[in-house]
C-alpha cells in the first residue's frame, strides 16, 4: 500500500517509511491479540469477531484534513489496537488469577 502511495505520488518516502513501520507494528499487535483471544476462549470465533470489528472501525472511522486525505489513519488504528490488546491482556491476567484461586 505504501509503495503504491509513493508510486502514485500521494506520499513522500519519509511518510511511506513511517506508514510501513506502523503497518508492521500493527500486524504484530493484531497477531498477538487474536492469538490471545483464541488461547483465552479455545475457539476461533472470538478472534474472527475481533478481526471483523477491527476492520469495521478501520474502514468507517476517517478524518478529512485540509489536504483532503486521512493522513493519520494508521496512527489511530495502531493506537486503537494497542488499547484493544491491553484489554485482552487484562482479561487474560484476570482469568489466570481467578483460575488459580479455584
Amino acid at each position: 500500500m505504501v509503495v503504491l502511495g509513493v508510486y502514485d505520488g500521494l506520499m513522500e518516502i519519509p511518510t511511506a517509511v513511517v506508514m510501513a513501520v506502523g503497518y508492521v507494528i500493527l500486524a504484530g499487535i493484531l497477531g498477538l491479540e487474536w492469538g490471545l483471544c483464541v488461547s483465552l476462549t479455545g475457539t476461533l470465533w472470538v478472534g474472527i469477531s475481533e478481526h471483523f470489528f477491527n476492520n469495521f472501525i478501520g474502514n468507517t472511522l476517517h478524518v478529512v484534513t485540509e489536504s483532503g486525505t486521512d493522513e493519520l489513519q494508521i496512527a489511530r488504528i495502531v493506537l486503537s489496537n494497542i488499547l484493544s490488546l491491553t484489554i485482552v491482556l487484562i482479561v487474560n491476567r484476570y482469568k489466570k488469577k481467578h483460575l488459580q484461586k479455584t
